[in-house]
């Protein structure tokens, strides 16, 4: 089959690209024939079996994938990016002469009316969490939850002396305790939960870090640096620019003690799903997409506050979804629970969990819903 797809393709590794490579990848050695229009992509050099085609914006991308069906003759689209996105593109192409496959995160609960129309539009609809898939049933709009993989080889629980060579490289002793985030600089990121919660847990302890993985300088997001001399945990902090080698990346979660992500809401949350294949314990924010990673002691699920000025939590402007804010107090005893080992996930379950979501199923999971086309 001749597919096209939109999506972002920053090598910098947006969350799109690391689900996408390996999807397109799998779908090519199954034999279907792909040209990606890639959002973010400058033209590097890559493994894979497929073309990616340099695209600006929105528009460009429009253009590019109406001249691959019109010279090429391509017969499905693929468009993975989030829902609001997705309108754009169904409005661009609503007399399209090809089947279009949406894959997309729904990130909080409820799915607006307007987004839900937007799925219903899709000849094909994959949501990438069970929690999504269900907010979508809800509101009439079918969609199937694909269950994206985890490449178990690769995330990998370290082996006898890495965690030390790794630790003497970052001047960290191995009596330290080292809580890792790994996240985008963004509101739902609730980066200032996370920071308040490590204080909390830091402050009458002197060798404990926080590793923080993230894209400091964007312009919309907390300026980490001196929000933590703010707080007073500046000497703490080991802050890290995003787009570092996945060697390296692997080697910060082989160098902690624990994971932790108090986002506001997540759509998959796949630095969720590698951390637990790390072996570490994960403490998450109990909502949307976590709790279904995280519940029946895979992790830890920290609870959210709810103001006296609301009745449920907050709506935001992005798609009017619920954000929920995380307990910084729970979370930072839940950091001393596993600090002082009275604390302990299941760590065979959230092996088993997460070994569960193979990349061979999720690709035998499109190309089925593909030839149903």
């Amino acid at each position: 089959m001749k597919i096209t797809v939109i999506t972002d393709t920053d090598f910098k590794s947006s969350g799109y690209f690391s689900l996408m490579m390996p999807l397109c990848q799998g779908l090519s050695k199954l034999g279907h024939d792909i040209k990606i229009a890639g959002l973010g992509y400058k033209g590097e050099e890559h493994p894979w079996d497929f073309s990616i085609i340099p695209a600006q914006d929105v528009k460009e991308c429009a253009s590019i994938i109406q001249n691959l069906y019109l010279v090429w003759g391509s017969e499905v689209l693929i468009v993975a990016m989030d829902i609001p996105i997705q309108r754009t593109f169904l409005k661009l192409f609503e007399n399209r002469k090809f089947k279009y496959v949406g894959i997309f995160p729904i990130e909080s609960d409820p799915l607006s009316f307007k987004w839900a129309m937007a799925v219903l539009q899709m000849d094909k609809a994959f949501c990438i969490s069970d929690f999504g898939a269900k907010e979508a049933d809800k509101k009439g709009a079918p969609a199937e939850n694909l269950v994206i993989g985890v490449d178990m080889d690769s995330w990998r629980i370290p082996k006898e002396g890495e965690r030390e060579k790794i630790r003497k490289a970052f001047n960290v002793s191995e009596d330290a305790f080292v809580v890792l985030s790994i996240s985008d600089n963004q509101e739902r990121k609730n980066w200032y939960a996370m920071l308040h919660a490590f204080n909390k847990f830091a402050k009458d302890k002197d060798n404990v870090y926080y590793v923080i993985v993230t894209r400091q300088d964007f312009f919309a997001g907390w300026d980490l640096d001196e929000l933590g001399m703010d707080i007073g945990i500046r000497e703490k902090l080991i802050l890290l620019d995003r787009g570092m080698g996945f060697k390296e990346l692997w080697g910060l979660h082989a160098m902690s003690d624990a994971y932790m992500l108090l986002s506001k809401a997540e759509g998959l949350s796949m630095t969720t799903l590698e951390a637990m294949a790390t072996g570490l314990p994960v403490l998450a924010t109990n909502c949307t997409a976590q709790i279904e990673h995280l519940k029946d002691g895979r992790g830890f699920l920290v609870d959210y506050l709810i103001s006296d000025d609301y009745s449920f939590p907050p709506r935001d402007p992005f798609g009017l979804g619920y954000r929920y804010f995380a307990n910084t107090t729970q979370a930072a005893e839940i950091l001393d629970g596993i600090y002082d080992g009275s604390l302990k996930h299941d760590q065979d379950a959230a092996l088993e969990y997460v070994r569960s979501r193979s990349w061979e199923n999720a690709i035998n999971q499109v190309d089925e819903g593909l030839k149903k086309l």
